[in-house]
């Protein structure tokens, strides 16, 4: 638990210096096209929070500026969650499958850009369940961000959002980390 302790300082000071260096470079607005691609990890809440411990992933993301500060989106990603020790020894005795299910969700949404780099964004689509046969749930995820501008053509996008994937009478639940690389071109 300790390093754990420590790489979440870490990370958290990491964090603040890197947005204190975009708030000092913002000068620009943020909503212009770009595509991205990046890392995803997920923390599992409510009842998911029961079966797994986390999930990791990937996406892609491909924005289209259309107003001064609003961008629509699409996107595509990979996510695997991880099922909990004790889930997992009783799938074993059972004799179940213990690897989990991966999931391929498509979204199209909008994306709000205020204070130059800092973001709303709103997606909907569907989770296609890929094992024992392909199963879709609706998926929503509401999600708040920062670019950060490495140059006017790339960036660091930065998103925390709270997804849920809703079919088949299940619900799966979490807060979703993102962080990926951009690029694009403001004008």
């Amino acid at each position: 638990m300790n390093s754990l302790l420590k790489w979440t300082s870490r990370s958290f000071l990491t964090a603040v210096l890197l947005l204190t260096a975009a708030m000092l470079q913002a000068q620009n607005n943020a909503a212009f096209s770009k595509i991205s691609l990046g890392f995803v990890m997920g923390f599992p809440t409510g009842k998911t929070a029961k079966v797994y411990i986390n999930g990791y992933g990937g996406s892609f993301k491909a924005e289209y500026n259309i107003l001064r500060s609003l961008n629509l989106t699409g996107s595509v990603g990979y996510q695997a969650f991880r099922y909990r020790d004790d889930v997992k020894k009783r799938l074993e005795y059972n004799q179940e499958e213990t690897q989990p299910d991966g999931v391929v969700a498509i979204k199209l949404g909008a994306k709000y850009y205020f204070g130059g780099i800092y973001y709303a964004a709103l997606e909907l689509g569907a989770a296609n369940t890929l094992e024992n046969g392909i199963t879709s749930s609706f998926s929503y995820g509401p999600t708040l961000g920062v670019f950060l501008p490495f140059s006017k053509s790339y960036g660091a996008d930065l998103g925390l959002r709270y997804e849920g994937w809703k079919g088949n009478g299940a619900q799966v639940s979490f807060f979703g980390l993102r962080a990926a690389f951009a690029i694009g071109k403001n004008k």
